[in-house]
């Protein structure tokens, strides 16, 4: 983890889940000092001394950590509320399953891509525009789960994941040669589970179906988790399914709405097109006409904007 920690946050967290760990092991870790020790009757020996000064050290650089993260928590905090209005896409998966290769192939970002574990450690958003509505959203590759990932390291890294907890879609990506994906799904579900997130809308992605030859195993895996996504980043295959399936999640609860708006309002065509996919658009002698499509609340605010002064 410490190799991969690329930013001050990753490295911040990673030193404190070590701290945490040593923490409570530090015990036993200076008795040989105790063979110094002669006579009888003689209090806190050298080894125990050094044990408190340790644990005073390593209390103090915890507090310290944990205040420099809390404010990165806060300036997170701040962020999303900028992007509450926009839907959020959360990448997660086992590590080395192919979130950051997804990231890519989806939104043209260079991403850090690297066959190993742990190659990403920090959250990494970037806007993707849906092909048909042209709507845009956020997408965010996060920190690879693990089995029995130590709970140290998963709250050190709570505040990171919580983007996870924060979206309106997750993709659950999962690499379909591994020996064993039923237990990374297992790993998924869990981590989602402690993050809170578990009730999250999400869509289950088998990646990396290019180096599976077992037609079997795809029968099998299409009958158990009900006809999932599975998509090759490599190849580039069913990646346009994906993407619908994404966009069906986020337009349907979209309805069609007629909205005229006055010339002399006209500075809002741009926030009309942000809030909403326009279908059509006709200029009369009154007004601007657009057939639109949106959620009933973003119709609602459109209107507002409209009639407010």
């Amino acid at each position: 983890f410490n190799n991969n920690a690329k930013t001050n946050e990753s490295r911040a967290q990673v030193k404190l889940a070590t701290l945490e760990y040593m923490m409570p092991r530090l015990t036993g870790m200076w008795t040989h000092l105790e063979r110094q020790m002669g006579g009888i009757g003689t209090r806190g020996g050298p080894g125990e001394k050094q044990i408190e000064i340790d644990r005073r050290i390593i209390r103090n650089d915890i507090k310290k950590i944990k205040k420099q993260l809390s404010k990165v928590e806060t300036h997170r905090k701040n962020q999303k509320k900028s992007r509450d209005e926009i839907f959020k896409i959360s990448l997660v998966g086992y590590t080395n399953a192919g979130k950051s290769s997804i990231l890519k192939k989806l939104s043209g970002y260079d991403a850090y891509i690297k066959d190993q574990l742990f190659a990403t450690l920090e959250t990494t958003t970037k806007k993707l525009s849906l092909p048909n509505s042209k709507i845009e959203v956020l997408i965010s590759d996060t920190v690879g789960f693990i089995r029995k990932l130590p709970h140290n390291l998963v709250a050190s890294f709570r505040t990171t994941l919580s983007d996870i907890k924060d979206a309106d879609l997750i993709l659950k990506i999962v690499d379909i040669s591994a020996n064993d994906y039923e237990g990374h799904i297992g790993t998924i579900e869990n981590t989602l589970d402690y993050l809170g997130a578990k009730k999250c809308p999400s869509i289950l992605v088998f990646n990396k179906v290019d180096l599976i030859e077992d037609k079997n195993l795809l029968k099998k895996i299409n009958r158990k988790y009900y006809n999932p996504l599975i998509i090759s980043t490599t190849r580039e295959l069913m990646l346009d399914d994906m993407m619908e399936k994404i966009e069906n999640i986020v337009t349907k609860d979209f309805k069609e709405s007629i909205i005229k708006l006055p010339y002399e309002k006209s500075h809002l065509i741009d926030y009309l097109y942000k809030k909403s996919v326009i279908k059509s658009r006709k200029n009369t002698y009154k007004n601007i006409e657009f057939r639109i499509s949106c959620k009933k609340e973003d119709y609602n605010k459109i209107l507002n904007k409209i009639s407010s002064k």
